[in-house]
């Protein structure tokens, strides 16, 4: 399979390679609940096709080549495979996505998954330094509360186990263990997790893509973030993608960005943990809906990725009480002394945008004793300080 991106030097130095997936049109399935199935299906579970995978993963893809996007001088991105299956109103919003080429963004079937799994294991292995990441979109399911299946663009063709055209999350965790395997991985699984009453008449089964898994040993890092905790639902809206995508896609922009300890801003598997699933949950709150994003894996510390320069944060500083606050002076400089904000009177409640960085806050009220000096940190996505004067 031709990767959608390769770098020049993709094999002459440490690098990152990513495989992402997103499934929104599915074979077998019907467009909607009252459409009949199409020809060759079998069990579809009841589901249908759906509007936000496939471009969510387009849309991560972009992310990862874009000017802006992945940068870390210590493993550069190498090689990006992408598999997509986008529905009509996925290209009506994105016109790209309908003219994909087979051969480079081929249908996430069964068999390409495999396919594209096996060489980006292979692309990983290559290199301990290396670094892997997976991102797959599409409908899911589980057997249990510990995994995660991606259902595939043929999952449903008749005459076929269940499971066939389904991706076993954790197997490809577990299989890309071992002393020869990028040593710092990232899983991202933008899915549902629901367990469908119909796996209760079964004694056994499993997905049909899937790693063998040896016991050679572990990794350092591989984080695995779900998008919604065992037995909900993730959701999204057309056009804009899934909530997850959106969330990430922030959060990698800067919301999960902290500062190292050599004054860079960096996103790290630790900010991730802190930031996403709260990130998630106040854009599905500002749907008036729920959607828990959990994370699992081996949280082991790595930086996914630097920021070229400081993310903006949203400042907030109230003054107390109102009456002091209207004959105050405020003074706010960054630490090079570049004044940010200079007013007087001042309003008890301001609100700004600043970049990311260490500030200094100064704030007097004639005749009412010495000003108020307030050094802080503008962390994002969001600071707020509080003045008693």
């Amino acid at each position: 399979m031709t990767p959608w991106h390769l770098a020049d030097d993709a094999q002459d130095r440490d690098g990152t390679h990513a495989l992402v997936i997103g499934v929104s049109d599915y074979r077998y399935l019907p467009a909607d609940f009252d459409d009949d199935l199409p020809t060759g299906a079998g069990e579809t579970l009841g589901l249908t096709r759906v509007t936000t995978p496939a471009i969510s993963a387009w849309r991560f893809a972009h992310w990862l080549t874009g000017e802006r996007g992945l940068n870390r001088p210590e493993a550069p991105l190498a090689s990006v495979r992408m598999l997509l299956s986008p529905s009509p109103a996925e290209i009506d919003a994105t016109p790209a996505l309908g003219d994909l080429e087979a051969d480079v963004v081929p249908l996430p079937t069964r068999d390409n998954v495999l396919d594209a799994l096996y060489a980006w294991r292979d692309a990983c292995n290559a290199r301990p330094g290396n670094v892997a990441i997976l991102y797959v979109a599409g409908h899911g399911v589980q057997l249990s509360k510990d995994d995660s299946l991606v259902l595939l663009h043929d999952f449903g063709r008749a005459h076929r186990p269940i499971l066939d055209a389904a991706m076993d999350v954790g197997s490809i965790w577990r299989g890309m263990a071992g002393p020869d395997s990028a040593q710092l991985q990232y899983y991202f699984v933008d899915a549902c997790r629901t367990r469908p009453g119909l796996f209760d008449d079964y004694l056994s089964t499993r997905a049909g893509v899937a790693f063998d898994v040896t016991d050679e040993g572990g990794v350092e890092s591989a984080p695995i973030f779900y998008s919604a905790s065992p037995r909900t639902l993730a959701l999204g809206l057309p056009a804009d993608g899934t909530l997850f995508c959106q969330a990430l896609l922030r959060c990698l922009e800067g919301e999960a960005a902290e500062l190292d300890a050599n004054g860079r801003w960096a996103v790290s598997t630790s900010s991730l943990v802190r930031h996403l699933p709260a990130a998630v949950d106040r854009l599905a709150a500002s749907h008036q809906a729920h959607q828990t994003a959990v994370v699992g894996g081996l949280l082991r510390d790595g930086v996914f990725h630097y920021l070229p320069e400081p993310p903006e944060v949203a400042l907030g500083i109230h003054i107390s009480p109102e009456a002091l606050a209207e004959r105050a002076h405020c003074r706010l400089a960054d630490f090079s002394g570049r004044q940010v904000y200079d007013r007087q009177p001042v309003p008890p409640e301001i609100d700004l945008t600043v970049k990311a960085g260490l500030y200094a806050l100064q704030l007097e009220v004639e005749s009412n004793g010495p000003p108020v000096l307030r050094p802080f940190l503008a962390a994002p996505p969001l600071h707020r300080e509080e003045i008693e004067l």
